[in-house]
């Protein structure tokens, strides 16, 4: 074999290793990805089950408060609650009003925060 062709060949095998590396990179960049992907729903859906579990404690308390007769107890947990909301309300309303670049951060959250005030109107016990 001559000089050239070695040359030819051993500049072939480092352009194959090159592209090789760069296909690895871009794999590993994937796998990356997907496994942020997966961890971020899988943090969604715990934090989407802890709600859930928060909400129907609470409602099991409301339901055994009232049960047992105690309403004062009950109307005081459910204004408490309330009023949590209504300060995570102005929270997040001060936070556009000191800083408006923040206004697409915190819209999400202050609908939520809206949208849980709206749904804690009183609801008949069964």
């Amino acid at each position: 074999m001559d000089q050239s062709a070695l040359a030819s060949a051993i500049l072939w095998e480092l352009r194959f290793i090159h592209w090789l590396l760069i296909a690895l990179v871009l794999l590993a960049g994937l796998i990356v990805l997907f496994l942020f992907g997966a961890f971020r729903g899988l943090g969604r859906g715990i934090t989407a089950l802890e709600k859930q579990q928060e909400q129907t404690t609470f409602q099991q308390r409301m339901e055994d408060l009232l049960t047992r007769g105690s309403a004062k107890d009950a109307l005081f947990a459910a204004t408490e609650a309330i009023a949590n909301r209504v300060k995570a309300k102005r929270a997040f309303s001060t936070v556009v009003e000191i800083a408006p670049g923040w206004n697409a951060t915190v819209e999400p959250w202050l609908e939520r925060v809206n949208e849980e005030i709206r749904n804690a109107a009183p609801k008949a016990v069964q």
